[in-house]
This record gives C-alpha cells, structure tokens and sequence, in this order.
C-alpha cells in the first residue's frame, strides 16, 4: 500500500470528526477541517516525491483562501535534504514528525481491564473530560497539541451519534474515567485515534488494555487494516510496536512561520 494511499485511509476514517474536506489537485492534495484550524487537521500532501516552488505557491494561496496558515507534510521518501531545504527556504518550519503504524499481529491476547464502550451523555462527558486532561496542557515533544481549543470538543460532540463508524472506548477505576480511546471504522478499514490516560493514572497498563479493546472490535467487525500514528520515537510508539503495530513511513509537517 503506498503512503498517499494510507493517508487517504486516514482522510476518510476521520471524515465527520476531526476532518472535514479533501481538496484534489494535480500534485498534491489538501486535507482540511471545517472546524479546527491547526497544522493537525489541515495540511497539503504532495502526490510525486520532489516539491517545487509552483507547488507552495498554489498551496500558500489556497490555505489563504481557506484562512489556515500553510502547513506541508512530507512522507516516506519524502523527507529528503532537497525537499526540507526548499521549505526551509519559503520559512517553512517543522513542526512534527509522527510514525504512521499498521497492525500486523495476529497472535491473541487478553483486554486486561473492563473497558465500556460509550453509548450515553454521561460516559461521554466523561470520555471528553479525559480527552482534556490527556491532551491538553503544555506543549512537549510527546503532547504536541498543547492547550486544545474548544473546536476539539466540538469536533468528539459531532462524532458522538455515529455509531456506524466511530466507537469510543473508556476505562473506570473505582466509578472515575482513566482512559480513552476511539475505533474509527469504514469498509474494513480501523483507525485507533484519541488513545489517552488521565496523567494521574498512567504507568498502570490502561493504555495498552483500551489499545487492545479498539484492535479487538477491529477484528470483530471483520476489518482488513488497522492504522494509527503516534509521535515518533516517543515511549507510545514502542508501546504500539509491541503491540504488534510496524511502522511503515514517517511523516513530517512543515508550517509557514
């Protein structure tokens, strides 16, 4: 499967949560929320593997059109000397590098907490209150997003109804919400997004049961692939892997400064 196609995937899975429009050009597409208006969930992907100074010129006026600030994503192959330098040279500055994983385990294993699949109001203001406190917060290299707006929430509030397509996960201990994740699912394709435990509680296993509760109903509803992507390097990463998630390619994000 190539990188454009994983990332495609990726689009469509989050399609009525986090994102919300592709824009398709020639050499490159463009993936943006309606909603949100960070570097996360809007960004260009270039098709080929060079970048030119064409390219970030229809792209710098398309996201001012879209009034986003110009984020590039390189991927794979991508990310070579010529391509960053270019973009250094447009003030382009990194601003993430995540590893994109798919699952390649078939072994069994048990989910080693209760985990509640949220169905009502309350466990989901509950999911949300752990999605805050997992995420937010200072900026460091393993909590990239920093102090979440509001657009977050309301991105998880349009996603609630959907149970066709998005099953969110949560861990008690003792009546109090610990761990979050959510399953993105459509036409056997997962996703495993918003994997987060309430810094509190962390170090106790609740990541890795809520990470195996999402693989879990991916296998249940028949699913051929199960992506994620997690910071890399990061001690999440080596937690996906041993998992038995592989890392296929690496992504960096480039932003206009």
């Amino acid at each position: 499967m190539s990188n454009l196609s994983l990332l495609e995937n990726h689009f469509e899975l989050q399609k009525g949560m986090f994102f919300s429009e592709k824009m398709t050009f020639k050499t490159f597409e463009i993936f943006k929320s309606n909603v949100i208006d960070d570097s996360f969930w809007n960004y260009a992907c270039i098709k080929d593997n060079y970048i030119s100074e064409n390219q970030i010129s229809i792209i710098e006026t398309t996201f001012g059109e879209m009034n986003r600030t110009p984020c590039i994503c390189l991927f794979g192959e991508q990310i070579s000397e010529t391509n960053i330098a270019l973009l250094q040279n447009q003030s382009y500055q990194e601003e993430m590098t995540e590893s994109w994983m798919v699952f390649n385990n078939d072994l069994s294993f048990k989910v080693d907490y209760d985990v509640d699949r949220v169905k009502d109001s309350k466990r989901f203001d509950d999911f949300k209150t752990v999605f805050v406190k997992a995420y937010g917060g200072e900026k460091t290299p393993e909590q990239p997003y920093g102090e979440l707006p509001e657009t977050y929430i309301k991105c998880l509030d349009n996603s609630f109804n959907n149970f066709d397509n998005f099953f969110h996960f949560i861990i008690y201990d003792n009546h109090f919400p610990v761990s979050i994740a959510t399953l993105c699912y459509k036409d056997g394709i997962g996703g495993i997004y918003s994997v987060g435990t309430n810094p509190e509680f962390r170090g106790k296993g609740y990541g890795s049961a809520i990470t195996r509760a999402c693989i879990k109903k991916w296998k249940e509803l028949g699913g051929t692939l199960l992506l994620l992507q997690t910071e890399t390097d990061s001690k999440v990463e080596s937690l996906y892997s041993k998992l038995g998630f592989n890392k296929v390619f690496v992504g960096k994000g480039f932003v206009k400064s």
